[in-house]
């Protein structure tokens, strides 16, 4: 009894939703205008860990 029970348990669930569809809708996006810059790995590195410790002021030199 118990099996029948968790059988039609499960084919309602899977027959409930499992058919339900999903909808994306997509954005129209221009072309970049222009490039983005590029920066080495080391100077982002660089810079994160003086923004870390709050050194940020010494990242032009």
């Amino acid at each position: 009894m118990k099996a029948v029970i968790t059988i039609i348990l499960v084919w309602i669930s899977i027959s409930s939703f499992g058919q339900n569809g999903i909808t994306f809708k997509l954005e129209n996006l221009p072309k970049p205008e222009r490039l983005l810059p590029l920066q080495s790995y080391n100077d982002i590195y660089k810079s994160l860990i003086l923004k870390d410790a709050k050194l940020s002021n010494l990242i032009n030199s």
